[in-house]
């Protein structure tokens, strides 16, 4: 066998931890199981995916946000339980594969996701709902119909979700 080596410009550089212990797929690894070029994916085009693929991406992206172990072992009794006599290991790993699809915040940024003072300034029609009694609190406004209509819970969100939010908001049809 040949001795394998990487080109210089492709020599892994160690940056400290990020999602799934320093690894994520290479967009190639995309590319090839979805069937679409690289380039491609600059475009709009659907592609079908299953529903396993889904969730494990869906899971790496979770696994690449904050994450609060004391939060999450606080606001889950059940799962304080299963890790004290071992059903599970890690919490963090039960929030990435289990419970961001059970819909359990893994850090209290998500238990409390809408700034409700930032909301109403860039919403003033919930203001007003607000005041005509339609309303009861820009967050219930938000979880109820805000986040189905595209809007942001606040005003820190990078423009990298803003854009998935919006792809996914233009995918309803």
């Amino acid at each position: 066998m040949k001795k394998m080596s990487l080109p210089s410009s492709e020599t892994p550089v160690s940056t400290g931890p990020v999602v799934a212990n320093g690894f994520f797929p290479i967009p190639e690894d995309f590319s090839d199981h979805v069937g679409v070029s690289l380039d491609e994916f600059r475009g709009s085009r659907k592609v079908l995916v299953s529903l396993d693929v889904l969730r494990s991406l869906i899971g790496l992206a979770a696994a690449g946000i904050g994450f609060d172990e004391v939060t999450y072992r606080e606001r889950n009794q059940d799962l304080r339980e299963a890790l004290a006599r071992g059903a599970i290991s890690d919490l963090r790993t039960h929030f990435i594969t289990e419970g961001y699809f059970e819909k359990r915040p893994g850090s209290r940024a998500q238990a409390y996701p809408v700034d409700e003072t930032w909301y109403l300034e860039h919403y003033p029609d919930v203001l007003e709902g607000i005041k005509a009694g339609l309303v009861d609190t820009p967050t219930q406004h938000y979880l109820v119909t805000g986040r189905r209509e595209g809007r942001l819970p606040r005003g820190d969100i990078s423009g990298a979700v803003r854009h998935l939010i919006s792809a996914l908001k233009s995918t309803e049809g």
